[in-house]
């Protein structure tokens, strides 16, 4: 008899602890679940299926409907899905969850998203489109829909779309060694387009909660930020022309034009490579990348001292069309604009920036200083010393600094940050 309990005992333990494994899963992913309807009870109704927690494989919940208050129609989401490879990550997951803190790792899949464009959902859409955000970057309103500003929903509706469906993922790695926070982010919007990020944040300072990041957002140390078109230029450029009664040529370079118009007055002037690479991918699908390495990691902060004359070297963008890179992105020899009055936030920037005699820097040690070399070469650095034969900077990089030099005798202007 007691040989047959032990063997009864061996088979029902890895039941029970598969069991008990499985309803932990459940009883901690349902509490998250709840946690976040009940966030958004104010604004909208949250209802979902089924929450999904096999023991090996993506856990996460189905059939999500997101209904916000005074609306009729609501947003479906197939499932949202944690991946995880490792017992270890899939433990940390629970552990983050039971403690109501992020996980050091976390990998999600938003599938077979649906977004009505008619109805009350699309005429909010439309009303939103209108509202001027005051972005410390000013976007052509001209690049988007037929040169008068962002398409509706009828627009929309126009290019063939009826809802607009969609996939995302999102990931981050919290890596202590390295000293840094990765996260990479993409959408694939079906029969339209995909949109990637994928960058780095410096670990110093961050705080793994969502109270912590709303109340003190992370600095952005770098970025990359892919567009991929499928069909939808081509079917913009087809309507476009439609409600022109243009041919296309002509369409793309009155769009070029305008575009080209909206930028001078922010006193910025594409190169003709870069206007090149920019029609390409308005008649053909191709992808577009713009990298954004930044002399520091971006913050609101960061952005008070934005330097709008030299905007490329502040933000060290890179920009590339397909996989082939744009050399160069803007053009200096404007002559019609050299004579023109300084606006307004011209003269506050010469207000910020201040030429200043080699001799006095010793003055303005671990200031942030603008420095122009003879080969057209400009640094955004903090001085750290000076001798007679070079400035000593530094800059700050991911998980530190870096400290390098820069002979006097190279430098054609110097102008410190006040």
């Amino acid at each position: 008899m007691r040989w047959r309990r032990l063997i009864l005992l061996f088979v029902m333990l890895p039941l029970l602890v598969y069991g008990g494994v499985r309803g932990y899963m459940w009883y901690s992913l349902k509490s998250v679940v709840d946690q976040v309807r009940a966030g958004v009870s104010e604004t909208a109704t949250l209802e979902y299926g089924d929450i999904k927690t096999p023991i090996l494989g993506p856990i996460g919940v189905t059939k999500i409907r997101y209904r916000p208050h005074g609306f009729d129609q609501t947003v479906n989401i197939g499932s949202v899905m944690i991946l995880w490879k490792e017992p270890q990550e899939l433990l940390d997951l629970l552990q983050a969850f039971y403690q109501n803190r992020l996980p050091e790792r976390l990998r999600l899949s938003a599938n077979r998203i649906s977004v009505p464009i008619q109805g009350d959902i699309a005429e909010w859409w439309d009303k939103q489109a209108g509202i001027d955000l005051d972005m410390p970057v000013t976007i052509p309103a001209s690049m988007f829909g037929c040169g008068e500003g962002a398409f509706t929903s009828a627009d929309l509706r126009s290019l063939g779309y009826e809802t607009l469906f969609a996939n995302l993922r999102f990931e981050y790695n919290f890596r202590r060694i390295s000293n840094e926070l990765t996260f990479y982010a993409s959408m694939r919007a079906q029969e339209m387009m995909t949109l990637s990020l994928d960058g780095s944040i410096p670990s110093s300072g961050i705080s793994l909660s969502l109270t912590g990041i709303g109340s003190s957002p992370p600095r952005l140390a770098n970025v990359s930020i892919s567009y991929d078109d499928e069909s939808y230029n081509k079917r913009k450029l087809s309507l476009c022309t439609k409600r022109s009664g243009v041919t296309q040529d002509q369409y793309v370079n009155n769009h070029i034009k305008g575009i080209l118009t909206d930028l001078r007055e922010y006193r910025l002037y594409p190169s003709a490579e870069l206007i090149d690479a920019y029609r390409a991918y308005l008649v053909k699908p191709a992808k577009l990348t713009v990298n954004l390495n930044p002399y520091e990691p971006l913050s609101p902060e960061t952005f008070a001292k934005f330097d709008h004359t030299n905007f490329i070297d502040w933000l060290g963008i890179e920009v590339f069309a397909d996989e082939t890179p744009v050399k160069e992105l803007v053009r200096l020899d404007q002559p019609e604009f050299v004579v023109a009055e300084p606006t307004e936030a011209t003269l506050r920037q010469e207000e910020t920036f201040q030429s200043t005699p080699i001799e006095q820097l010793p003055e303005h040690v671990n200031r942030l200083t603008r420095i122009r070399t003879k080969q057209g070469k400009t640094h955004y650095a903090y001085l750290e010393s000076v001798n007679v034969e070079e400035l000593i900077l530094s800059q700050h990089l991911v998980g530190g600094s870096a400290t390098f030099s820069v002979s006097i005798d190279d430098i054609s202007e110097i102008s410190v940050l006040y």
